[in-house]
C-alpha cells in the first residue's frame, strides 16, 4: 500500500468517527460545548474532529464514547 491510499483510509476512518460523534452526539441532546466541557477542550476541536479534519487517540476515543454512553467500536460503523 503507497503513502496516497493510507492517506485515503485514514481520512475516511476519521470522517466516519467524526459524522458518528456528531451522531451520537445529537441524538442524546448534547452540544459541542457540553462535549468540549466533559473532555477538558475546546469546541473548536470538536468541530475540527466531527468535520474529519483531527483524527483522536484512544484516550479520547475512549472518554467521547463514556460520555456519549455508547460502545466504542459504535465510532467506527460505517
Amino acid at each position: 500500500m503507497n503513502e496516497e491510499e493510507i492517506k485515503h483510509l485514514t481520512d475516511d476512518l476519521k470522517l466516519t468517527v467524526g459524522k458518528n460523534i456528531c451522531k451520537y452526539r445529537n441524538m442524546r441532546g448534547y452540544t459541542q460545548e457540553m462535549l468540549a466541557e466533559y473532555l477538558n477542550c475546546s469546541v473548536v476541536y470538536i468541530s475540527m474532529i466531527e468535520n474529519g479534519h483531527y483524527g483522536v487517540g484512544f484516550r479520547m476515543l475512549a472518554l467521547i464514547s463514556k460520555f456519549l454512553n455508547i460502545k466504542t467500536s459504535q465510532l467506527f460503523e460505517d
